[in-house]
């Protein structure tokens, strides 16, 4: 920026762009692997569901299905989808048809548009069995995975199939005692559903207060007089950390002169853990002397990130100290307290920014001289956003300081008596021909954007 008559030009802006980059959706299913038993002949194995979940940021949308079949027969399986977006559940079907006993395999691969791990594979496994061999159970899938963030919503339930992989008839199934691993207890819940000779294990977990952390647990699928039984469904559970409700800064000071007010502050707020931050609220208390003096602006948003701005209304508020404290709290009991506090000093000078007025063109400083304590005071200009103050009286024998072109140093402020030198900022010059102290610091109120600033 130039200007022909500018004794400080040219100005320079610096200019930053960040780009930050976007990660990719991904898919992420409940299992990997699928396995189907039946008779030769007999009955049609039970349909088994997988759920896909998106485990990435964004939307996971474009689900799309292929089937590959192994060596042997093809076109037993049957693979429909009841969404094309996530969260979407894929139902696998198998048909014995003329099916010779023997083993046969897929694999399922499921894509979506954009997702950072596509494709990705289910392994589906049919054994077909002849009408001659004893009945043993086969439960599919043998695992069971969830995951949840603490205090947030519990997953959904998932369901095991129970059918026979031999020949003849499953006698009754029953579950076992549920038996946990290190940590929590009592977090499972599972539920058997029989027909003839095959059935369903439905498995649901309670969140409660379980900490972050993993948890095991197997349950046992009985049926008596079965070679293979019981046979294990190994079921883990992650808790993530919940949400937290983060805030910066974590305290707010103001200051100001009597009969003024200090500009707003804004609190960022974000969410510190997992899931989600909602239901954010804002409530303020007081300490000993003066109430009411805080004004909270609503929330830009109930749910992270947000902003929250605080502003202190002092016009009233006579010279001291003083503390209020800021309560925000969001769902799910969470609350985080962020410390205020003002301070009054005695009545001093206004000065609207606006209106600013030239302290003189000598070496570009900007600034201006007014009154504080019935001391003259100088105002410079140090940044876009910041100033200093300090007292135009020499420390050495109390002269007024002036500001003036001094010999090499440029712009300086000069005491007239013995010639002592200061910075902009009201330090002593190395250069000063006089040594003496630092000018007297006033205090400055500002904050960035307001329209006034207050010297005291």
């Amino acid at each position: 920026m130039t200007a022909p008559t500018a004794s400080n030009a040219p100005l320079t802006i610096s200019v930053s762009l960040i780009v930050t980059a976007v990660t990719p959706p991904s898919i992420g299913l409940s299992t990997g692997s699928i396995s189907f038993s039946g008779v030769r002949a007999g009955a049609t194995p039970a349909a088994q569901k997988v759920t896909i979940n998106n485990s990435g940021p964004g939307t996971l949308v474009g689900i799309s299905t292929s089937t590959a079949y192994g060596t042997g027969a093809s076109g037993w399986l049957s693979a429909t989808l009841d969404s094309t977006s996530a969260p979407a559940n894929l139902t696998l079907a198998a048909a014995l048809g003329t099916l010779a006993a023997g083993t046969y395999s897929a694999a399922v691969s499921i894509t979506a548009a954009g997702a950072a791990n596509s494709p990705q594979a289910i392994t589906v496994t049919l054994v077909v069995t002849s009408t001659t061999s004893p009945p043993t159970i086969a439960i599919s899938p043998t695992t069971a995975v969830f995951s949840a963030s603490k205090g947030g919503t519990p997953p959904a339930p998932q369901i095991i199939a129970v059918q026979n992989a031999g020949g003849g008839s499953l006698g009754a199934l029953s579950l076992g005692t549920i038996a946990y691993g290190p940590g929590g207890t009592g977090w499972l819940l599972a539920s058997l559903a029989t027909a003839s000779g095959t059935g369903t294990v439905t498995l649901s977990v309670s969140l409660g207060t379980l900490a972050a952390g993993s948890y095991s647990a197997t349950v046992a699928v009985i049926s008596a007089g079965v070679s293979n039984s019981p046979q294990n469904v190994t079921v883990t559970l992650t808790i993530t950390a919940g949400a937290v409700i983060a805030v910066a800064p974590a305290t707010v000071a103001f200051a100001a002169s009597l009969g003024a007010s200090p500009g707003g502050q804004v609190v960022n707020v974000t969410n510190g853990g997992g899931g989600t931050l909602s239901g954010l609220a804002v409530s303020v208390s007081y300490g000993a002397g003066a109430t009411g003096w805080l004004s909270t602006s609503s929330l830009t948003a109930t749910t992270a990130p947000t902003a929250l701005t605080l502003r202190a209304v002092t016009t009233a508020v006579p010279t001291g100290s003083y503390t209020a404290t800021v309560q925000l709290s969001a769902a799910g009991g969470l609350t985080v307290s962020i410390p205020v506090a003002l301070v009054i000093g005695p009545a001093g000078l206004v000065v609207v920014i606006a209106n600013w007025p030239p302290l003189a063109t000598v070496g570009g400083i900007a600034g201006s001289v007014g009154t504080v304590q019935g001391t003259a005071t100088a105002i410079v200009r140090t940044g876009a956003n910041s100033f200093a103050a300090f007292s135009m009286r020499c420390p050495h024998q109390g002269t007024t300081i002036r500001v003036e072109n001094w010999q090499s140093t440029g712009s300086a402020f000069h005491c007239p008596n013995h010639d002592a030198l200061f910075d902009a900022s009201g330090k002593l010059l190395p250069s000063s021909p006089q040594n003496t102290t630092n000018l007297v610091a006033r205090t400055v109120s500002y904050t960035a954007g307001d329209t006034t600033l207050y010297v005291s």
